[in-house]
């Protein structure tokens, strides 16, 4: 669990990039998810990784299926979210 888990600096460079984005208004009043906004935006990790958001089914699979039947998340795309 703690090997995809993001950085201190991440949240912050998330924060810099809202603050400065133009069209911050269309994020008035509501929930921004790091991971979502820095997927949508380019933003990478402190180490270059591309942090997976919690609404990916992939990365649930990834966390929580028995070992043995991880490999089935490589079938379902990145994409695709709850």
């Amino acid at each position: 669990m703690f090997e995809n888990a993001e950085s201190i600096e991440f949240a912050g460079k998330c924060v810099v990039s809202l603050a400065s984005n133009p069209k911050i208004m269309n994020y008035t009043s509501k929930v921004v998810i790091c991971s979502d906004y820095a997927q949508a935006h380019g933003i990478r990790d402190i180490d270059d990784r591309v942090i997976p958001s919690f609404r990916q089914i992939k990365y649930a699979m990834e966390m929580y299926l028995p070992p043995n039947m991880r490999f089935l998340a490589n079938f379902v795309p990145g994409f695709v979210k709850v």
